[in-house]
């Protein structure tokens, strides 16, 4: 599975992440009274993630349902943009900038567009080895692009951290989860150049993440 699983992420490990994050100062207004909406919430029989991207699917029932858990509107609308920012948003392949065009043009006749196609035709070694003999893409470039795209499964990491990542030697996020934080930002920020110096802090950001994602990928 590319991106988090909902029906896994529990509700009260949702409230525990927004205490433990900086949150972007449009999205404090989630901490208001965050204990009393999530007994609420566990009133009407939501527990997890999923449940409760689908009862915020519909913005007309969001009235009735701020009086149901003690919120306003407002509250409801920021709430689901942070509940969707965890999903694992597909980017096009070429937006990674890995592959040449004939390659791209190969993947393309293979309906592979973006890295969650990449991710679910390679993830699996044995479909892997298949698909570089098949389009005489080669195995260790597509294992190479297999730990930037895993990498890109976690929240909060783009292209070009990715990038860093695997310069530094966190070929997925496996490896990444694993390393000690004070690692990787010491590692990175020496290879960084005239990028943006990493943090602790962002880098424990992406981690809560690594943990919800599934660890299938081979290898």
């Amino acid at each position: 599975m590319y991106s988090i699983d909902f029906n896994t992420f529990s509700l009260s490990d949702f409230i525990s992440l927004l205490k433990s994050i900086d949150l972007l100062p449009g999205r404090k207004i989630l901490l208001n009274g965050i204990d009393s909406i999530a007994k609420n919430l566990n009133k009407i029989g939501v527990t997890d993630l999923a449940q409760l991207q689908k009862l915020l699917k519909k913005k007309a029932d969001y009235p009735k349902l701020a009086k149901e858990l003690s919120t306003t509107s407002e509250y409801l609308v920021i709430l689901n943009r942070e509940i969707n920012s965890y999903e694992s948003k597909p980017l096009p392949l070429v937006k990674i900038n890995l592959f040449s065009k004939t390659e791209l043009s190969i993947f393309e006749k293979h309906n592979i567009k973006t890295t969650k196609d990449l991710f679910n035709q390679i993830s699996i070694k044995s479909d892997r080895l298949s698909f570089s003999k098949l389009t005489k893409i080669d195995f260790l470039k597509l294992k190479n692009a297999l730990q930037h795209v895993d990498l890109l499964r976690v929240n909060g990491i783009g292209p070009i951290y990715a990038k860093a990542l695997v310069e530094i030697g966190i070929f997925n996020k496996d490896i990444y989860y694993k390393t000690s934080s004070e690692e990787i930002v010491k590692k990175y920020n020496l290879e960084s150049g005239t990028k943006p110096k990493l943090g602790l802090k962002d880098v424990e950001y992406c981690k809560r993440f690594c943990k919800k994602l599934n660890s299938d990928t081979e290898w």
